[in-house]
């Protein structure tokens, strides 16, 4: 049936405290934002959200979720547009590559080990702030 022009159009039923609270947190609104938008003490929706089977606090939970998922998307979408920041930081993330330098002191080890502990102590003291420690500009 097709609407006649200027008929009433029905409001739809208000969202409910938990729907509100779920979209909200997905928009990144914080707690403070939430508890005035939906007219929740806001010690009161710390208390709901701390609650684990509460409506309320799953509902919250449920929004940051839903954020986090958007955020991904989001950084997969650059990482396949060549965002090579992008690529590296869900390289880190989803498959667990981290940054690590491996250096081998075993060689300086042996080689300190042919001084005595007064000859390294005078070379230490010889030594100005700085130099051959890769700080000196």
């Amino acid at each position: 049936m097709k609407a006649r022009r200027g008929a009433r159009v029905r409001p739809s039923p208000a969202a409910s405290i938990e729907d509100q609270v779920r979209k909200l947190a997905a928009m990144a609104a914080s707690q403070e934002e939430i508890a005035e938008f939906t007219g929740i003490a806001l010690r009161t929706l710390q208390r709901e959200i701390a609650k684990k089977a509460s409506p309320v606090g799953r509902a919250y939970r449920a929004g940051l979720d839903e954020r986090k998922e958007s955020l991904l998307r989001m950084m997969w979408t650059a990482a396949r547009g060549g965002s090579v920041v992008a690529q590296i930081w869900l390289s880190k993330n989803l498959l667990g590559w981290k940054d690590r330098a491996e250096v081998d002191h075993r060689g300086i080890l042996k080689r300190l080990g042919q001084f005595s502990d007064e000859e390294l102590l005078q070379a230490s003291l010889s030594e100005s702030p700085g130099e051959g420690d890769g700080t000196a500009g």
